[in-house]
């Protein structure tokens, strides 16, 4: 599940984003890169059965939102 975002106001576009890549165990990882003017920030989170030991940005909890849900309607239309 990816959630893109503008990380800070003096630099357009959304080039900042959340990334959360998870197993169907809902074990995995998300990759938070915050873009800035003069540099970029990657910041690695672990996840393990869906949840997190530390606390979660808005976005990444928007990106893991979506990975946790990502084929609900594939495996759905198979049953």
């Amino acid at each position: 599940g990816v959630q893109k975002h503008p990380a800070l106001e003096a630099v357009g576009g959304q080039l900042s984003f959340a990334l959360a890549m998870i197993a169907k165990d809902n074990s995995g990882l998300i990759l938070n890169a915050v873009h800035g003017r003069d540099n970029c920030f990657l910041y690695l989170k672990e996840i393990v059965k869906g949840e997190s030991y530390v606390m979660l940005s808005q976005e990444e909890v928007e990106a893991l939102r979506k990975a946790v849900n990502f084929g609900i309607g594939e495996i759905a239309e198979k049953e």
